[in-house]
């Protein structure tokens, strides 16, 4: 799957803006290619499917967050 860029221009108060989207994928094995795209980023939007809030990880075999996978990653940031 790998890292998809997106560039669009967002016009803001009569000023256009570039705006650079990655989406790094959120798969377990995707996750320790995130960082790179975080250092000069002002921003980060993690979106969670709300409808899997109680699914099974195809990685584990009890039910997990959605939200999981961000709280793991804000963690790995802290050490």
């Amino acid at each position: 799957m790998g890292v998809a860029e997106h560039v669009f221009d967002v016009d803001i108060h009569g000023k256009s803006v570039t705006w650079h989207l990655y989406d790094v994928g959120g798969a377990r094995g995707q996750r320790q290619t995130w960082v790179p795209y975080f250092d000069d980023a002002n921003a980060i939007i993690f979106v969670a499917p709300v409808s899997a809030f109680d699914q099974v990880l195809i990685f584990s075999i009890v039910p997990c967050s959605s939200l999981r996978p961000f709280f793991d990653f804000c963690d790995c940031l802290e050490s």
